[in-house]
């Protein structure tokens, strides 16, 4: 919504001669820069370990993904604490809405449940 009405005022901008006509073909740039400006990386940090013994797990594959998305937003692998991290992009005032994540995990030779959701 926002890009359209951005989108719509700048053209009126470039057909009223407020704005140069050469931006006519950077619009979609100009909107993508607005809206990564003021953002920070977030890092989330967590830990593998096996449920019944509290062992971490090392090198254990970890694909996160943001919401209901296909394609992994990061992977990393375990270390020998268990430990994995990833980062996100946000607004620098925290958003009163949480993210949703979902993290699967693959360990060579060993079944663990995946699409585990977590919500930073």
């Amino acid at each position: 919504m926002f890009k359209l009405f951005l989108l719509e005022y700048l053209a009126k901008a470039i057909k009223h001669k407020i704005i140069p006509a050469r931006l006519k073909t950077q619009l979609e740039d100009i909107i993508r820069k607005l809206k990564t400006y003021d953002q920070v990386a977030y890092r989330v940090l967590g830990r593998i370990v096996n449920a019944e013994t509290a062992t971490p797990l090392d090198k254990v594959e970890v694909k996160v993904y943001e919401g209901q998305a296909s394609s992994p937003t990061a992977t990393d692998t375990t270390n020998p604490a268990g430990a994995f991290g990833f980062y996100y992009m946000g607004t620098r005032n925290l958003p009163t809405q949480p993210r949703t994540f979902r993290v699967e995990m693959n360990v060579p030779g060993q079944k663990l449940p995946f699409g585990q959701e977590i919500e930073v």
